[in-house]
């Protein structure tokens, strides 16, 4: 299961890759070279010399894991290296005579591209050039599109220069497509990601806005009332104190759990009431006969805050909204609130298929969000016994001061 921290990090730039893109990316190259050195036994002598460069490569690979662009360039620098060797014309020879390379029709006396060699350049400059910033993504390219005419100009001496060209043209023009095509979509991801969280930080303020002018009109019209009968109702005065009490007390804890969440627009928005647990348990009706919804609220949640109450209401409509959309094969949802001594936790469980973060939407971003405004802890991932869980804990202060 996934803990969502706090802050998500807004930028689809990284560094490396992660241990399991370099594992894959290594097995595949080592298994690519394996194939080089069988064809360089039997079919094509020529590809004996490229086994250098698948080598670098594989190398260039575990770079990968702690810095991608360089891993990039030392990958594109070692292959310009063997062509360079390939064409000086002593080295040449004595490859010659060594039996390392044979002169045939189609590369004459230079040698074949390693498919390790290839394979790997093309998918640490599309790594690169979807994750790196611009002008790290260019260096990578240009670096790559220098290799590929290295291995044309200096590793071809048949009488089909023109062909490796064209082909390793398109490679050169897939790759750079393909990074800058994945690298679009990752930025829109990012975009839509931040635009999500944007929108719950918007509706958060919202809420404390309804929140303390609901509890500030309380106040006011206690206050009005305990005026007018001071003098005959000591009792009625008293209960309007408390009252009041209460109501600043309950405005001043939401302000504090709120104060983060700003609001980004400026117009005058109507004041709207507030979730109550009523609400919550109403969510058990919004199921159908295919997806049931059962709803289980501690004996103590009464006593909640209500910018507390109006969070769980939210957290468990996007839950829902979630399983509705994303739980396949799901029969039933269990919607549980317990509260504890100093906080509260929220748990909306589902019986269907497990899917991945991605199939989830960008609804588990909003209510990471609005967690992480609260103070609390946010849980979403996959159950060992099977299905899908969403927790979250928010703090409550003691329950028992709101008793008094």
């Amino acid at each position: 299961m996934r803990t969502y921290a706090c802050g998500v990090d807004e930028t689809a730039a990284t560094d490396r890759l992660d241990g399991r893109a370099v594992t894959l990316l290594l097995l595949m190259v080592v298994a690519l070279t394996f194939v080089d050195a069988a064809i360089g036994r039997t079919l094509l002598p020529t590809m004996a010399t490229a086994l250098l460069a698948d080598v670098a490569v594989a190398f260039a690979v575990l770079i990968a894991g702690r810095n991608l662009l360089a891993a990039t360039v030392f990958a594109a620098a070692a292959s310009a290296s063997v062509s360079a060797a390939v064409a000086n014309d002593s080295v040449n020879h004595l490859l010659l005579r060594a039996d390392l390379i044979d002169a045939n029709f189609i590369v004459g006396t230079g040698t074949w591209p390693g498919l390790g060699e290839l394979a790997g350049m093309t998918v640490l400059c599309a790594m690169a050039i979807r994750h790196r910033p611009t002008s790290e993504a260019t260096l990578a390219a240009l670096t790559y599109g220098g290799a590929l005419l290295a291995i044309v100009g200096w590793r071809q001496h048949g009488l089909y220069g023109e062909l490796f060209l064209l082909i390793l043209g398109v490679v050169f023009a897939a790759t750079v497509a393909t990074g800058v095509y994945s690298r679009s979509l990752e930025r829109q991801r990012v975009e839509h990601a931040r635009t999500t969280r944007q929108s719950e930080r918007d509706a958060i303020a919202r809420e404390l806005h309804d929140l303390v002018a609901h509890h500030v009109t309380g106040i006011v019209v206690q206050a009005q009332a305990a005026r007018l009968v001071v003098g005959e109702r000591p009792d009625v005065t008293e209960h309007a104190l408390t009252s009041i009490e209460r109501a600043g007390a309950d405005a001043l804890s939401s302000m504090r759990a709120m104060v983060g969440a700003l609001r980004t627009d400026q117009e005058v928005a109507p004041i709207a009431p507030t979730a109550t647990l009523d609400d919550i348990r109403l969510l058990a009706d919004s199921g159908s006969a295919a997806l049931p919804v059962a709803v289980s609220l501690d004996a103590t949640a009464d006593r909640l805050p209500s910018s507390v109450t109006a969070s769980l209401h939210r957290i468990t409509i996007e839950a829902l909204t979630n399983v509705r959309r994303h739980g396949i094969g799901a029969t039933g949802v269990d919607v549980a609130v317990a509260c504890g001594p100093q906080d509260v936790t929220l748990s909306v469980i589902n019986d269907g298929a497990v899917v991945t973060e991605r199939q989830t939407g960008f609804g588990l971003i909003g209510i990471a969000e609005r967690v992480a405004a609260l103070g609390g802890r946010f849980e979403a991932g996959p159950r060992p016994t099977g299905g899908w869980a969403v927790t979250a804990v928010l703090p409550t202060g003691r329950l028992d001061d709101r008793s008094r």
